[in-house]
């Protein structure tokens, strides 16, 4: 079964990699704009096709011949309008399956996409999940909470003044996903041969959390007294743009915090055994984000 993968480098990516590799029935093809990332993984069979995603002939030619494409649309946080940064990949990848005939997709979605509006990037996930539900290859949608590895983002901010500065109020709550539990549960299904039609998976990692509660886990994992402070829409803009971020993505994320903020992100169905993974946040900041704090 030949497999094509795109986003191979970054955090789902590389640990979807990194579970799949090995697989004698497997033959993995990586869609990377550097193969040089992607040495290793090449040194143990995988193939890598280097390339720009935003090139439709690029990502029809990466995926000739595959059985199945995860479809990962990697952040880019330069572009002038991330909707139409998706729009652009998604149309893209559909071709692709629709010109090989590709059989079977899975595309990594958010949860919150069946929202119309208001969700920031994940808009243009949501247009993802129309675009391929329009089409004829059998499709599993992932809708991951809010990634715990968001709050990498935070570790200056930790570091300097003990505290967590967020466009939302402590009192919010929100689902949390380690991004190692997503890669399991893509790995799961790229290689389950059973499902057939098209369907929408919902993960909402172990447990949700207020801001606060989340401040107070990872001020035990580390020691140190850490606070949730909520900053203002503008500042929040303000301090993104700063760091680097284009005027839009700044934007959409802000726009996101928004929703969290009223309750609205979440995901479309109740929490259940199935919608959970394993990965408490505790266990995630004593791994993870006290390391990157403590060094």
């Amino acid at each position: 079964m030949k497999i094509a993968i795109t986003g191979p480098t970054g955090n789902i990516g590389r640990q979807l990699v990194k579970t799949l590799l090995g697989r004698e029935d497997l033959q993995l093809v990586l869609m990377a704009r550097d193969g040089k990332k992607l040495e290793k993984e090449q040194m143990m069979g995988a193939v890598v096709i280097e390339g720009d995603i935003n090139d439709g002939a690029y990502v029809r030619k990466a995926t000739e011949g595959a059985d199945a494409l995860f479809l990962l649309i990697p952040p880019n946080i330069a572009v002038k309008s991330v909707r139409s940064y998706y729009n652009r990949i998604t149309d893209s990848a559909v071709c692709a399956v629709g010109t090989h005939k590709i059989p079977r997709v899975v595309l990594l979605s958010s949860i919150g996409a069946h929202l119309k509006e208001k969700t920031g990037p994940v808009l243009g996930l949501r247009d993802a999940e129309l675009s391929f539900m329009q089409g004829h290859a059998d499709l599993t949608i992932l809708r991951p909470a809010y990634y715990m590895e968001n709050f990498l983002a935070a570790v200056g901010g930790i570091q300097q003044t003990n505290a967590i500065y967020l466009p939302v109020s402590g009192s919010a709550k929100s689902a949390f996903i380690a991004t190692a539990d997503i890669a399991a549960v893509a790995a799961k299904v790229l290689v389950d041969f059973s499902w057939k039609g098209k369907r929408v998976m919902e993960f909402q990692g172990a447990a949700d959390l207020s801001f606060d509660e989340v401040a107070g886990i990872i001020s035990k994992a580390t020691g140190r007294e850490i606070k949730h402070v909520q900053v203002t829409p503008e500042q929040a803009f303000e301090a993104m743009t700063g760091m680097g971020l284009g005027a839009d993505y700044a934007q959409q994320l802000v726009e996101l915090h928004q929703c969290i903020e009223s309750g609205e992100f979440k995901a479309e169905q109740p929490r259940s055994a199935e919608t959970s993974t394993p990965t408490s946040f505790a266990q995630f900041a004593r791994e993870v984000l006290a390391p990157a704090i403590k060094g």
